[in-house]
C-alpha cells in the first residue's frame, strides 16, 4: 500500500513538472529544462572560449619547439655529433670499471656472507649522495675534467651491480647446488660453470640498470669540464635556449632507451635459457 502511494506521488510530480514547463513555453519563457540545458550550454561555451585558446596556444609552442630542435640538428649536425661521442666515451668508461668491481664486489659478498652488511651498507650511502655533490666532493682530490666525471659514474653504477649479483647468486636452487657439489665440483667450477650462468639473467638486470643510470647522470658531466651531451643542456639552459637544451636531453633519453631495449632483450634471452 504504502509503495502505491510513494509511486502515485511520483507521478503526480513529474505531471506538475510537466505542465508547468508546458505552461512556461506559452507565455514565452523558458521552463525549467531549458534553463538547465541554456546553463550547460554556456558552461561548454564559456570553457571553449577559456580553454581552448590557450590549449591551442600550447599545441603551437610544442610544434614550434618541435621544429627548433630538428632545425638544431641539422644546422649543428657536426656538434651534436662530436658531444654524442664524449657522452658515451664518458658513459661506456664508467659503465666498465663499475660493472667489473659490481660484479668482483657481489660475488665476494655471496661467497663470504659476513662481508655482505658493511659492504651493502657502504655502497646505499654512496648512493644516497646527490651526483652534483658528489662532483664537489671529488674535484680536491681529482681536479676537474673527465677523470673526476669517471669516478663519480662509477659509484653511482656499482651499487645496482653488487645488489643484483648478490641476489642472483644467493637465490639460486640448494638442490642444483648440491648435485653439482655431489659430482666433484669444485668451488670455482661451481661458480664458474653453475651459480654464474644460472644467475646470468639477474646480473644482466642490474647491469641494464647501471648503463640506463651512467648514461643519464652522464648530463652533469659538463659541471666538471668533461664534456657529453650536458654541454648542450647547460648552454641551453645559459643563454635561455629551451630548444637547445630540449636537444641534449632528447639525445640522452634516445641513447638511454636504446640501450635498455637491447639489454632488455639480451636480459630475456639469459633468464629463458637459465630457467629449468
Amino acid at each position: 500500500m504504502a509503495r502505491d502511494i510513494a509511486a502515485g506521488n511520483i507521478m503526480v510530480a513529474a505531471v506538475s513538472k510537466d505542465a508547468a514547463d508546458m505552461a512556461d513555453r506559452r507565455r514565452g519563457r523558458p521552463g525549467p529544462s531549458q534553463r538547465r540545458s541554456a546553463l550547460t550550454m554556456g558552461a561548454v561555451l564559456r570553457y571553449d572560449t577559456v580553454r581552448g585558446p590557450r590549449f591551442r596556444k600550447g599545441v603551437c609552442c610544442s610544434m614550434e619547439l618541435l621544429e627548433e630542435i630538428f632545425s638544431l640538428y641539422a644546422q649543428r649536425a657536426d656538434w651534436f655529433g662530436e658531444l654524442l661521442l664524449d657522452h658515451l666515451s664518458l658513459a661506456l668508461s664508467a659503465i666498465a670499471v663499475s660493472g667489473t668491481l659490481g660484479l668482483l664486489l657481489g660475488v665476494l659478498i655471496a661467497e663470504c656472507p659476513r662481508a655482505a652488511p658493511p659492504v651493502m651498507g657502504l655502497c646505499n650511502v654512496l648512493y644516497t649522495v646527490p651526483a652534483i655533490s658528489l662532483l664537489g666532493i671529488l674535484i680536491p682530490f681529482t681536479g676537474i675534467g673527465s677523470k673526476t666525471a669517471v669516478i663519480a659514474l662509477t659509484i653511482y653504477g656499482v651499487m645496482p651491480m653488487v645488489r643484483n649479483t648478490y641476489v642472483g647468486l644467493t637465490s639460486l636452487d640448494p638442490d642444483i647446488l648440491e648435485a653439482a657439489k655431489g659430482m666433484g665440483s669444485t668451488r670455482s667450477q661451481l661458480l664458474l660453470r653453475v651459480k654464474l650462468p644460472m644467475a646470468a639473467g639477474v646480473i644482466l638486470a642490474g647491469l641494464r640498470n647501471t648503463v640506463v643510470m651512467t648514461i643519464s647522470v652522464a648530463g652533469i658531466a659538463s659541471f666538471v669540464g668533461a664534456g657529453g651531451l650536458g654541454v648542450a643542456i647547460y648552454r641551453g639552459i645559459t643563454i635561455y635556449n629551451p630548444a637547445m637544451t630540449a636537444a641534449g636531453s632528447v639525445l640522452i633519453a634516445l641513447l638511454a632507451f636504446l640501450c635498455d631495449l637491447a639489454l632488455g632483450a639480451l636480459e630475456r634471452y639469459f633468464k629463458k635459457r637459465g630457467s629449468p
